[in-house]
């Protein structure tokens, strides 16, 4: 019985009273250390002649040296955001601390939160403990044996911003190109008096069959004696949830160091947190008097075969990335309203997820998540490409995860971890670190990687219960790889790419389109501490160029077909049966590497009014109506055909409503409609809806229509799709006052100086002020992949007379892809005049050029029509409907008096933009970024290159289309320059009448290997139009080939070698 009354004496006294804390927030001594001298000096040296305000940074509070930067379209001004007092080296900070009289006979826990690299801490000049390192978790020291109750100590603080681990250069938990190097302690700054005998740390798993919450209770016990005590245990639902608490009362012994125990809560009938039940629940420890709470709440996150579960019902991640990018701070929110904001727009843009690239967030993050019911994938602090190679990093990611795994694994929104981004290594380590981790949560799903440039980016490991990848080993994920090279329509998906896996796939870093960066968005930076030398630098090279007035309408037409092929993206992800998430990359702007401006939203996450909250979610949304259709572009002699099918991912099957289908004018006039029997649409997707028919021989002029597919009992669930549809049959211009030519010549200079109006077509080879366009945008960012053809889409003058038979919107939209996938726009930055151009291409922003496909101009007496996109453009071997109906547009332009041209080009200036070559080249393949027209540009730098992938063979073909007979003597053949990569070994001269009917011509040949120059010369001069080099071998045997130039030589007029004959082809 003594024992016993001692026990509880003992215990009544640990446990008198709860935790108490004392805030250390507010005015601290502070010196900046460049030069790293303090560390070694000593505390008998350190002056502190400065002040700060803690949490925060030292840039934010001006503490640095002042930002000295040239403003130019280059690196470093285009790099990221800068900070305008940076310091990277140590910081001292120091405060004086008053510890209460009645904490004594406590333990005494000093916690700093979100410190960027090191801190160090020191009380009354003593070094306390080992310094922490923790990119992710909060720094905690314990200051047991250094305090005094009664007293007041000297506290002192280095924070050192300095790389300490190899974890990589370019990933977000440490870099300049998001979150900035900051200086300082930016979240809760506390020092705490805690019980004696304490509950440190609850660990709580639910059980989605048994319905039960299992916890495991680490109960910390610093003094020298067991106590048994009773402890009850209680998960609290969300405030007016309606739902009671459920309690489990128990006795624990509580050993000298650390007891760890584990209790089971039923909760049978409770509410499950989700996407569409969010909250803020606790779970609470009460271990005599004291109280330890965690966020919590009951939910299942698992893999099932190709699927993911929550709840055990199937989901879809509507996810996007989240890079650490905070450019109101200069460094992550840690306070909170910054991540309701971000959780907040997620939502109402129809995402409930977000990937956290390389890094973790702080606590606030993950609590606004659980408000909101936002699925979080964090990831170590990595993006390095020597896993399991450097033991010191290795055991600093280990050590990093299982700090992120305690600190954050409550929070019903943490659901899924990575080791980091686009990792190489050693895979075993990888796995078994992955396994070591699974062991400690495993109610997370774990991947090894998210996407790797490796064979680990193809296909899963053995530990990974998820797969992300933007290309598995069956074929491509996501639409940028291919968007640009293939036919437009919504009938495809990424099945074939899904077929060699059987875990879930989430596609990988979706979109990266840029949008002309917003300058409207540069005014916003004027009261933070970062600045956007970036768009300082494109303002004033705008302004210098006189197209400032310009900006807005870039930004609007460029982000207008960003928007498009984000629809598009995401679409054909939620076509794909079986697939079980996007992350996009992304929604909103990537101020870093060079410059990203990928997103539809800046970085402050507004919007930049490219599209509407509402108008996203029709196709990014728990439920979302499809359709595969053919194509886009119809002919009124045709009838328009749909498939219509469901992705369900809501709470629960369709089944109260009617779909209704309906094909409408630009009027709102309904063409065509049809309303569906009602029916049970069950959860998943690839659920078909039904077919829709239009007869579309009414419309007898060109016009856009607009698809909608709507739901009747719920006006959420609506989608559309624009649909061209053009006359089969124009009569054509008769006695047409105009003329056609294919470069600038004589006799085109002849006829614009008799004043005719000329219809000037130049092929891309003619143009000398040449631009390549696509229709897609550039990638990720121009200046960060700086080689890359291609613009940033079109401004079009939509009200311009030439569109009357040509209905366009003002940014290119898919009606537009057969004239733009591979394009060449005129440079129109040399002239001085202002010409009317009513189809500009949008250019690179590191470049602010005049790329103009159509432009008019008045030359001499003459009127000057200049077309660059082809009009003879084929699509499966046709002529295309939209070359054709944008020729018919031209000609009936071309022959009003709305041509009048005010602006005026000068011949030399003319000359100076466009030439007379008058070929095009071909080739049977070609890599996206060098097609067959680099060899016939004039410019020895630029290349056709053959894929280099799988998809490589040989042997492959480059082409010349002389667009009528010419007699030739031979070819002259450039090889790539600076590179023998690719030089071409063994060939084949072919000839044909029609393109597509070959013959050889003459021997198989070999070139030396090197750069020269060389000449191809004929047995004999032949009559022809089409001629081509057929590559068989490589010089290094490589299984692809390139080429420079590719250029025809022209046999002497009146060579009685012209007449040269060839047996069954010219005879």
């Amino acid at each position: 019985m003594l024992h016993r009354l001692l026990t509880l004496f003992i215990a009544s006294q640990l446990l008198a009273s709860a935790d108490e804390s004392l805030s250390l927030a507010g005015e601290w001594k502070f010196a900046l250390d460049p030069q790293d001298l303090g560390l070694a000096a000593g505390p008998s040296t350190w002056r502190f002649p400065d002040s700060i305000k803690l949490p925060g940074s030292t840039a934010a509070q001006g503490k640095g040296e002042p930002l000295s930067l040239a403003l130019n379209l280059e690196k470093p001004a285009m790099q990221h955001l800068h900070q305008r007092h940076p310091h990277i080296g140590p910081a001292w900070y120091q405060r004086e601390v008053s510890i209460p009289a009645d904490w004594a006979g406590k333990d005494y826990q000093l916690t700093l939160e979100r410190v960027l690299w090191e801190s160090r801490v020191w009380i009354d000049g003593k070094q306390v403990g080992d310094p922490q390192l923790s990119l992710s978790v909060p720094h905690r020291y314990d200051l047991s044996k250094h305090l005094t109750p009664g007293q007041t100590h000297e506290l002192t603080l280095r924070i050192d911003n300095r790389q300490k681990v190899e974890i990589g250069a370019i990933g977000h938990a440490y870099t300049p190109e998001t979150q900035t190097i900051w200086n300082g302690v930016i979240g809760e700054l506390k020092l705490e008096a805690l019980p004696k005998v304490r509950v440190s740390h609850l660990s709580p798993r639910f059980d989605l069959e048994k319905e039960e919450v299992v916890c495991t209770v680490e109960v910390t016990n610093t003094t020298d004696q067991a106590v048994t005590l009773p402890l009850q245990l209680t998960a609290h639902p969300p405030q007016l949830n309606g739902t009671a608490p459920r309690s489990k009362q128990s006795q624990v012994q509580a050993k000298p160091g650390v007891t760890i125990h584990q209790e089971s809560i039923p909760l049978k009938d409770w509410p499950l947190w989700s996407e569409f039940s969010p909250g803020a629940w606790t779970l609470t420890s009460k271990l005599g008097d004291t109280r330890f709470s965690i966020p919590f709440a009951p939910r299942s996150f698992q893999a099932e075969g190709r699927h993911l579960l929550i709840n055990g019902q199937r989901t879809f991640l509507r996810g996007n990335l989240e890079c650490a990018i905070f450019p109101q701070t200069g460094h992550p929110d840690a306070e909170g309203p910054q991540w309701e904001k971000i959780m907040r727009v997620s939502k109402e843009y129809g995402l409930n997820h977000l990937r956290f690239h390389s890094w973790c967030p702080p606590q606030v993050a993950f609590e606004a998540a659980d408000r909101h019911g936002i699925y979080l994938q964090v990831e170590l602090p990595n993006w390095t490409f020597k896993m399991g190679e450097l033991p010191e990093v290795d055991a600093f990611f280990q050590a990093e995860g299982e700090r992120i795994i305690r600190e954050y694994g409550s929070h019903p929104s943490f659901v899924m971890f990575s080791l980091g981004n686009e990792l190489k290594g050693k895979l075993t380590s990888m796995d078994a670190l992955l396994a070591h981790f699974r062991g400690l949560a495993p109610d997370l799903l774990f991947t090894s990687t998210s996407y790797a440039f490796s064979p680990r980016g193809l296909l899963p490991g053995k530990e990974d219960d998820f797969f992300i990848s933007q290309r598995t080993q069956s074929g491509w994920v996501r639409g940028q790889g291919f968007l640009n090279n293939t036919f437009p329509s919504s009938n495809s998906d990424y099945a074939e790419g899904l077929s060699c896996l059987q875990i879930p796939l989430v596609t990988h870093e979706v979109g990266q389109y840029v949008v002309y960066p917003n300058l409207a968005e540069l005014p916003k930076y004027e009261e933070t501490p970062l600045r956007s030398t970036a768009m300082e630098a494109i303002k004033a090279d705008l302004t210098s160029k006189g197209l400032l007035a310009e900006a807005e309408r870039l930004t609007r037409d460029s982000g207008k077909l960003a928007a498009l092929l984000y629809k598009e993206d995401i679409e054909r992800a939620l076509r794909t049966k079986d697939l079980s998430g996007i992350q996009l990359l992304q929604l909103q702007d990537f101020p870093g590497q060079s410059t990203a401006t990928v997103g539809l939203l800046d970085a402050f996450w507004d919007s930049k009014g490219l599209i509407t909250p509402e108008e996203f979610r029709q196709f990014c949304a728990p439920v979302v109506p499809l359709t595969r259709i053919d194509k886009f572009v119809w002919e009124n002699s045709e009838t328009f055909q749909a498939k219509l099918e469901l992705a369900n991912f809501g709470t629960a099957p369709l089944s109260s409503g009617r779909f209704q289908v309906s094909l409408k004018t630009q009027e709102g006039e309904v063409l065509a409609n049809k309303t569906f029997d009602p029916n049970t649409y069950p959860l998943g997707n690839g659920i078909p809806i039904g077919t829709f028919e239009a007869d579309l021989a009414s419309l007898s002029t060109a016009g856009e229509l607009e698809l909608v597919v709507e739901y009747s009992s719920d006006m959420n669930i609506r989608n559309s799709w624009p649909i061209w549809v053009y006359p089969a049959e124009t009569p054509a211009v008769v006695g047409a006052p105009f003329v056609i030519h294919r470069g600038v010549n004589e006799t085109c200079l002849a006829d614009l100086a008799a004043g005719k109006r000329v219809l000037l077509q130049p092929l891309p080879g003619a143009v000398k002020a040449a631009i390549p366009a696509r229709f897609i945008p550039v990638f990720w960012s121009p200046l960060h992949f700086p080689n890359q053809p291609g613009t940033l889409g079109a401004s079009i003058q939509s009200y311009h007379p030439l569109w009357k038979d040509f209905p366009t919107d003002t940014h290119t939209n898919w009606q537009w892809w057969e004239l733009t996938a591979e394009s060449t726009a005129v440079d129109l930055s040399s002239v001085e005049s202002t010409l009317e151009a009513p189809f500009r291409f949008v250019d690179k922003f590191n470049r602010n050029a005049q790329p103009a496909a159509i432009f008019e101009a008045k030359v001499g007496a003459g009127s000057l029509l200049v077309c660059t996109l082809d009009l003879n453009a084929k699509v499966n071997g046709s002529r295309g409907l939209v070359a054709r109906q944008l020729e018919r547009s031209l000609h009936r332009y071309l022959s009003s008096s709305e041509f009048a041209p005010t602006g005026r080009l000068t011949v030399p200036e003319l000359q100076a933009l466009i030439g007379d070559k008058e070929f095009e080249m071909h080739a049977s393949i070609a890599h996206p970024d060098f097609p067959a027209r680099h060899a016939g540009d004039g410019n020895a730098q630029t290349i056709w290159h053959t894929p280099w992938d799988q998809s490589a063979k040989l042997p492959a073909s480059l082409a010349l289309d002389l667009l009528s007979e010419k007699v030739l003597s031979g070819l002259r053949y450039t090889p790539r320059q600076g590179n023998p990569n690719g030089r071409i070994k063994s060939y084949q001269i072919q000839v044909s009448r029609d393109g597509t009917n070959w013959k050889n011509y003459g021997s198989k040949a070999t070139f030396p290997n090197n750069g020269e120059i060389q000449t191809i010369t004929f047995p004999q001069p032949i009559k022809t139009q089409h001629l081509r080099l057929l590559a068989h071998s490589e010089q290094a045997g490589s299984p692809y080939v390139s080429c420079a130039e590719l250029a025809p030589i022209y046999a002497p007029p009146g060579d009685a070698r012209n007449l040269g004959i060839i047996p069954g082809f010219n005879d």
